[in-house]
């Protein structure tokens, strides 16, 4: 072998190697960043935050209005159900879940004690009809018979019925104030709350901004600002008291206890109370209030209810010590987590957020002071569904 062709074969290696050695030897590439929230309004005067996730598999959508079930005259807790169970423009609410189900897409409502919200879950790819349908709800309601629409709505979910009476004990979806309201109070209702000057949209999921905000302004376009919303008075919080539910052949009765929230920091501070509480109860929730629910034994129903609300008044006066504080708050940050998991749940709270401003940390201080003011005697509320034997003495009779 000639000295030349052996210098060419003995730098061979080195030759092939030097680039890979050398992009070994170079520093990492940066992690591609995460797209940045974005927000705008609407020429309608909607404003929309848009967090994109381009991992995610669908679009999840929040349209909050800050509009509670404690404000009004109970329209406020109708009108979100409404708008789902009636329909928009020339689609029926029938049309609408054909639809839907057809593009594999979801549509909620739900009316909370602070706020309303309608939710929605669609495909990247069905984007444009999903928000045509949506702007339809609002531009163009169709407005239910409201008793018909809720009889087949709590037919169709398979609502629970002691829950449900409990709700409109508590002044919500079951309050007379609806039952006596009909079609034009609530459009006068839609006209002046649901506007968009006065709404967030949320949207994540994979997702452009700037062609989203080019299909909202072109579907929205027909959703216009209505009259202005004079300030909803808030009704007084329910008083305390005993109810009564008839429901024959129902044995043993149930039992519910609990009081009126108004708001997230309220609710919190119930929340981490019940979560401590040593009784046979189990919690529940519903919008705008918060209890605890026990069954009671064969002619014991009085003696149950007095017991659930005496331990209900026991706990509002101890407050929670910081031991007990530190166990629930722990549970609490756990269910947090594991929520903020599901899109819809982690953006609702997020809307309820920019609508009414963060919600501080609980501490032992604000939570005990809470905790003073709902559970008063005087302010829980006892509801028996059943039929118990003897009749509860002094309860007052609930009616369909």
């Amino acid at each position: 072998m000639s000295p030349a062709l052996l210098r060419a074969t003995l730098l061979l290696p080195a030759l092939v190697l030097a680039p890979a050695s050398r992009a070994a030897q170079a520093p990492p590439a940066a992690p591609a960043q995460a797209p940045s929230a974005t927000s705008f309004t609407l020429p309608n005067g909607l404003r929309v935050e848009v967090r994109p996730r381009p991992s995610a598999a669908a679009v999840t959508a929040v349209l909050a209005i800050p509009t509670g079930v404690r404000d009004g005259e109970g329209l406020a807790a109708l009108s979100p159900y409404a708008l789902r169970l009636g329909g928009g423009g020339l689609l029926g609410y029938r049309d609408v879940d054909e639809q839907l189900e057809s593009l594999g897409a979801t549509f909620e409502a739900e009316a909370g004690p602070d706020f309303s919200a309608l939710r929605l879950r669609w495909f990247p790819g069905e984007q444009r009809i999903v928000l045509g349908i949506l702007a339809g709800h609002l531009a163009a309601p169709i407005y239910p018979d409201l008793r018909a629409a809720f009889t087949r709505a709590w037919r169709e979910t398979r609502v629970d019925g002691p829950a449900l009476a409990f709700s409109g004990l508590m002044g919500s979806e079951g309050a007379p104030a609806w039952r006596k309201a009909g079609s034009e109070d609530l459009k006068a209702w839609h006209r002046a709350h649901w506007t968009p000057g006065r709404a967030r949209l949320l949207v994540a999921g994979p997702v452009d901004p700037a062609a989203l905000r080019r299909q909202l302004e072109q579907a929205f376009e027909g959703w216009k600002a209505g009259a202005a919303a004079a300030p909803a008075p808030r009704p007084a919080a329910p008083k305390g008291g005993l109810a009564l539910r008839r429901d024959p052949g129902t044995d043993p009765a149930i039992l519910l206890a609990g009081v009126a929230v108004a708001t997230e920091a309220e609710e919190t501070a119930v929340d981490l109370a019940f979560d401590t509480l040593g009784t046979t109860g189990k919690p529940v929730a519903g919008p705008g209030w918060r209890a605890l629910r026990a069954t009671a034994a064969p002619g014991k129903a009085a003696e149950e209810a007095r017991r659930l609300k005496e331990a209900l008044a026991r706990l509002g006066q101890r407050g929670l010590d910081p031991a007990a504080l530190k166990a629930a708050l722990g549970r609490w940050r756990e269910r947090r987590l594991l929520e903020d998991l599901d899109p819809e749940q982690a953006l609702q709270r997020q809307a309820r957020a920019l609508l009414h401003g963060p919600a501080p940390e609980p501490a032992a201080e604000a939570v005990n002071a809470a905790l003073r003011r709902l559970l008063r005697p005087e302010e829980i509320q006892v509801l028996v569904v059943g039929d118990p034997r003897p009749p509860l003495a002094g309860a007052k009779e609930l009616k369909d």
